[in-house]
């Protein structure tokens, strides 16, 4: 670990405290006198003790003083101990002599850890199996009684007995990876803990299933050769950068301890965690956010919880396209719909939101409505404009469904119940599609829901034509269909009208109510009305009192397209009588009688009536055709 020496430089450090030197026996300086891959400090220290004779106790001596440390604590342990969990207790394997471990969970826990040791420590699954094991033994700390010296695995003599002799340091990582994941941390391949590792796993790999071994390891700027000398091992490496300090060449581990903060941290909380993560990454601006943020921020974005952590976050409603945009990066969808309930009333959020619909699933829009239709702030122009748009894009999806293939199957067996009517009036009625509106200025400010979106109403999709239903409708059933048909289009027109105030020209929608070849697959409206004006027809012909029934609501009406039906019924001699036809051109007003949007409907009526109305009623509509319109 980084707070004290590794292997190596505790060697060093042992025989400077003893007054010795390698340099003078040829079988201590075999383990230290070469490259760093080649060392065997435990041979040297084996050699060392042979040549010293007293049976290691000089060597155990200074070795517990050189291990010694006032540190009451070390994060990195900690962090360490953290990590390595089950769903109940924490444990961790370690070839260390210090008991740091057990003094820094003591520091940041308050209470203790078990601590065992060498041969005796319990097995892997067992119901003892938590804490601290120390697999070479462990040194007495003065500061807790409890953790007594146990013998140590320090020499190449000890090594060979715990690993080829008795072999039960071997049985143990038998156990332990046939049992657990293991994560080797702070070794490399040269340390001899980590030989005697492999060489002990090495024989048995082929007879027994090990769970994976990985290695978190510092990159020598030989990643590749690295990564495939860890893979020889049957380890999966995990590279890491710690640069050396040109003068005094010692690692800089902060990135590996800010790695396993954030990691242990995880494990802790993994919610509160994703919280914190997320909240960093969208305070700032896209441009300078890196591959490994993108990373994180897709990694958490695409959790279950995803949405929830979404709504705690809050970013601001320009990340709406940048999520989108990295949609397949995630393991699961993203909702947006608690996000966008928190911003209902911004401008920024509509803009997004109708620039890309998709996000608009059906969670999300139930989500949406709910919120809308619970606040006491959301002005009603937004709040008319958010439950309008989740119904459109409800409608849509419903329209792109087998809708009209029911229908298609309804009209050839003939069924005319109230569903059969009901999925005709669906079918025919339009739906209201909403864009993003580019303007500026006093268009921008959202008083009406014209202001905030573009809107247009369409057709979905469909191959049933008006037509298609006129022939194959029973004309016994018309009265039932055109009462339905009626409703739906007073239904529609009151949400037209709701959502755009200021009618739009209807002529270059419909342009004509009574059959024309202009109407053929017209969407918008003019497949309802062809069917309302078509059966209206022939109920004309079959039952005028129904027909005039009705027909006589649109009288009074001030819709343009209620206007228009209604001049069409004045035009069916079989409907209305002569004289109401003439005494409304007579009294309509400039805006109907002149007006290109009823221009049609007008003429219609004139040649269809004309002959059936009195001298007086002629002469007063040939007085106003001759005054013209006054404006």
């Amino acid at each position: 670990m980084p707070e004290l020496p590794g292997f190596i430089e505790l060697v060093t450090n042992i025989y400077t405290s003893l007054g010795e030197s390698w340099d003078h026996y040829p079988a201590e300086a075999e383990g230290m006198k070469c490259p760093d891959r080649f060392k065997a400090p435990d041979r040297t220290l084996n050699a060392l003790a042979e040549r010293m004779g007293d049976g290691g106790d000089a060597v155990r001596s200074e070795l517990t003083k050189a291990l010694s440390t006032n540190l009451d604590k070390s994060k990195f342990h900690y962090d360490l101990m953290r990590l390595s969990r089950s769903v109940k207790d924490h444990r961790i394997v370690t070839t260390n002599f210090d008991t740091l471990f057990e003094r820094s969970w003591k520091f940041f826990q308050g209470i203790d850890i078990e601590s065992h040791c060498t041969a005796g420590m319990p097995g892997p699954g067992s119901t003892r199996w938590k804490g601290v094991f120390h697999l070479h033994g462990r040194i007495r700390d003065p500061k807790t009684p409890r953790l007594t010296e146990s013998e140590l695995v320090l020499t190449s003599a000890e090594f060979g007995d715990a690993y080829l002799r008795s072999g039960w340091a071997s049985r143990y990582l038998y156990d332990l990876l046939r049992h657990s994941h293991v994560v080797i941390v702070g070794y490399s391949l040269n340390d001899p803990p980590t030989r005697y590792l492999f060489d002990a796993l090495a024989a048995d790999r082929k007879r027994f299933e090990f769970k994976n071994l990985y290695a978190i390891v510092a990159d020598e700027d030989n990643a590749d050769e690295l990564i495939e000398v860890w893979k020889g091992r049957q380890a999966i490496p995990l590279l890491y950068k710690a640069p050396r300090d040109r003068r005094t060449k010692k690692r800089d581990y902060s990135a590996l301890r800010a790695t396993i903060e954030g990691w242990a941290d995880y494990a802790d909380d993994p919610t509160s965690w994703a919280k914190l993560r997320l909240r960093a990454l969208f305070r700032q601006s896209t441009s300078a956010l890196i591959e490994t943020d993108w990373q994180a921020l897709d990694w958490i974005l695409g959790r279950r919880d995803n949405d929830r952590l979404l709504e705690e976050a809050n970013p601001t409603s320009r990340w709406l396209e940048v999520l989108l945009e990295r949609s397949e990066k995630r393991e699961h969808p993203l909702e947006y719909g608690y996000w966008i309930a928190k911003r209902l009333s911004e401008r920024e959020m509509i803009d997004a939101v109708l620039r890309n619909q998709s996000v608009l699933t059906r969670r999300s829009r139930n989500i949406i409505e709910f919120e809308v239709l619970r606040s006491s702030t959301l002005s009603e122009t937004r709040r008319t404009f958010w439950l309008a748009l989740c119904d459109s894009k409800r409608q849509s999806e419903s329209s792109l469904t087998d809708s009209h293939y029911r229908l298609s199957r309804i009209l050839k067996l003939g069924d005319t119940n109230g569903y059969a009517r009901s999925l005709i009036a669906e079918v025919f009625t339009p739906i209201a599609k909403f864009g993003y509106r580019y303007s500026s200025g006093s268009r921008r400010s959202g008083q009406t829901v014209q202001q905030v979106a573009s809107i247009d109403f369409e057709l979905g999709d469909t191959f049933v034509r008006a037509g298609d239903v006129f022939k194959s409708w029973p004309p016994n059933d018309d009265l039932a269909l055109l009462t339905d048909l009626i409703s739906s289009l007073k239904e529609h027109l009151r949400r037209r009208q709701s959502l755009v105030p200021r009618p739009v020209s209807s002529v270059w929608i419909v342009a004509s109510i009574k059959d024309h070849p202009q109407n053929f697959d017209s969407g918008n409206l003019s497949q309802i009305i062809r069917l309302i004006a078509n059966i209206l027809e022939r109920l004309a012909n079959t039952d005028p009192g129904a027909a005039r029934a009705a027909s006589v609501a649109w009288q009074l009406s001030t819709d343009q397209w209620e206007i228009r039906l209604w001049l069409h019924a004045l035009s069916l001699a079989n409907v209305h009588q002569a004289s109401l036809a003439a005494s409304f051109l007579i009294n309509a007003s400039d805006d109907v009688f002149w007006s290109a949007n009823y221009q049609r409907e007008v003429m219609q009526l004139l040649i269809e009536r004309w002959t059936e109305f009195s001298i007086d009623d002629r002469a007063a509509i040939e007085a106003r055709l001759m005054q013209g319109n006054e404006r």
